[in-house]
């Protein structure tokens, strides 16, 4: 049988050249703006605060366990999961390089494509419940990114509309359309997380909006000059939570399948 070790390899070279990619849009003056400054040039109301972003932390350090644990595990949902992960990586790599370049179409163009392989390995890793191991080196790593490149495709597609300057399209202001996007985003991330039985999806839907509702909480950014929206993610809020328990329910329920990383090959 064969082991599929090149491609396993390939995979852990692809997390690799994410965090290269990292390193080099800060290291040199793509653009002659940094990510964040790109981020400011064409901000929202939608954008969280800054903190917020720390969580990008917690998902490299997931995806380098799972990319190191994946090299010893020759199994049918590894071998599933590997080609849209090395394709997510470049696709993670490329959205780098456009963001500071400010081709806000692109970058939004490749997000989205991002979200969908993200998807695609969501459905693999949530098909059933598994062992400790697995849920924490596989099935909650691919949560956290999916959630995250979620809230990250609306708002880089929120910035693009800054860029074309139609944030206030429709003959509706930009606090309106921030609050049909915030509705959207929960109807949206709701159902994905009950459908997938994913808590760990929905937990980062709520800390976004977290750093939304601080961002226009805090004297130094918005300073409260949008209640509407504040008073959006106060509803919303709760309705993510309800989200969060209903997915971990519909988790705790699901039939135990073998390991992801211990099943025996097929």
């Amino acid at each position: 049988m064969a082991s599929y070790l090149p491609q396993r390899i390939l995979s852990l070279v692809s997390f690799g050249f994410v965090l290269v990619m990292n390193g080099v849009a800060t290291a040199l003056p793509l653009g002659g703006l940094s990510v964040g400054e790109v981020s400011r040039r064409y901000d929202t109301l939608f954008a969280p605060i800054d903190f917020t972003f720390g969580i990008w932390g917690l998902i490299y350090l997931g995806l380098a366990v799972y990319s190191f644990t994946q090299l010893a595990a020759n199994t049918s949902v590894i071998r599933g999961i590997t080609p849209w992960f090395i394709f997510a990586n470049i696709l993670n790599g490329s959205w780098i390089i456009a963001w500071r370049l400010e081709l806000l179409w692109l970058s939004a163009l490749i997000l989205a494509v991002l979200l969908f392989t993200l998807f695609k390995i969501n459905q693999i890793t949530t098909a059933k419940r598994t062992d400790f191991a697995s849920t924490l080196s596989v099935r909650l790593p691919f949560a956290i990114y999916f959630g995250w490149v979620t809230v990250a495709t609306i708002a880089n597609i929120s910035s693009l509309l800054v860029q074309l300057g139609f944030e206030e399209g429709l003959g509706l202001s930009a606090q309106a359309w921030t609050v049909v996007i915030l509705v959207v985003a929960v109807l949206i991330g709701s159902a994905t997380a009950l459908v997938n039985s994913s808590p760990g999806y929905s937990l980062v839907l709520v800390w976004a909006f977290w750093g939304i509702y601080s961002r226009h909480m805090s004297e130094t950014e918005w300073d409260q000059q949008y209640p509407n929206i504040i008073l959006a993610v106060q509803i919303l809020l709760p309705v993510l939570a309800l989200a969060t328990i209903g997915a971990c329910v519909r988790w705790l329920r699901q039939p135990v399948g073998q390991g992801m990383l211990t099943q025996p090959t097929a």
